[in-house]
C-alpha cells in the first residue's frame, strides 16, 4: 500500500494512546454536508480505528481511509510508525515481541524483509518443536538447517535433539537472528 495519506495527515486523523489509533472529530471540511459530518462523528470519533483481519503472521489491525473516493487500507502498525517519526516506514514494519496485535511504538521497528524474517514464530507445521530441527532416518539421529538471506545451510546430523537445537540457535546468533525468533506457536503442543 502506498502512501495514502501524509504523517501530518494522520495526526489530525487519529490520537494515539497506547498501541491503538483512535479517530479524532473531523471537520465539516471534510464531509460533503453537516449530516454526514455529524453521523460520521457520532459514529467514530473516540473510537479505535480499523478492524482487525487474519494474516498469514496472525492477525493484524487495517484501517480503512476513503481518500477522492477510494478506499484505501493501511495497517495500523505502519500508520502508528508515520504518525510517531513523521515520515512513513521505509521497510517492512516488524512487531519485535512477535505479537502482531501489539502496535505500541516501541515494539514497532521498521527493518528489511531479510531482518523481519529473522523474528519469525516457529512454522504451525513443526514436529520436533525446535525452528530448524528434524528427524533424519529412522536412527533416531536429528538435523539442523538454517535460512538466512535466501541461502539455506545444512548445519549437521546429530545424535539428540538437544545437539541439534544448541547447533541452530549458535548459527542464529551467528547470523544476527532475534533472540525471539522461533518461540513457540500460541496452543501448540
Amino acid at each position: 500500500m502506498g502512501k495514502v495519506l501524509s504523517p501530518n495527515a494522520a495526526r489530525r486523523l487519529f490520537d494515539y494512546v497506547d498501541g491503538i489509533l483512535f479517530w479524532r472529530e473531523r471537520p465539516l471540511a471534510d464531509f460533503r454536508n453537516q449530516r454526514s459530518c455529524s453521523t460520521w462523528n457520532v459514529k467514530f470519533a473516540g473510537h479505535p480505528a480499523g478492524h482487525i483481519h487474519k494474516v498469514r503472521s496472525g492477525e493484524r489491525r487495517r484501517i480503512a481511509i476513503t481518500q477522492d473516493g477510494a478506499a484505501h487500507r493501511i495497517y495500523a502498525s505502519r500508520l502508528i510508525w508515520a504518525w510517531h517519526h513523521g515520515v512513513w516506514p521505509s521497510e517492512l514494519v516488524d512487531h519485535e515481541d512477535g505479537d502482531t496485535l501489539n502496535d505500541r511504538i516501541g515494539n514497532l521497528r521498521d527493518v528489511p524483509d531479510g531482518t523481519n524474517s529473522k523474528n519469525m514464530k516457529m512454522h504451525s507445521g513443526n514436529k520436533s518443536g525446535v525452528t530448524g530441527v528434524c528427524q533424519y532416518g529412522r536412527r533416531g539421529k536429528w538435523k539442523a538447517e538454517i535460512m538466512a538471506d535466501g541461502v539455506k545451510t545444512h548445519l549437521g546430523v546429530f545424535d539428540t535433539i538437544d545437539e541439534a537445537a544448541a547447533a541452530r540457535k549458535s548459527a542464529e546468533r551467528d547470523l544476527g537472528f532475534h533472540p525471539n525468533h522461533g518461540r513457540s506457536v500460541s496452543g501448540q503442543a
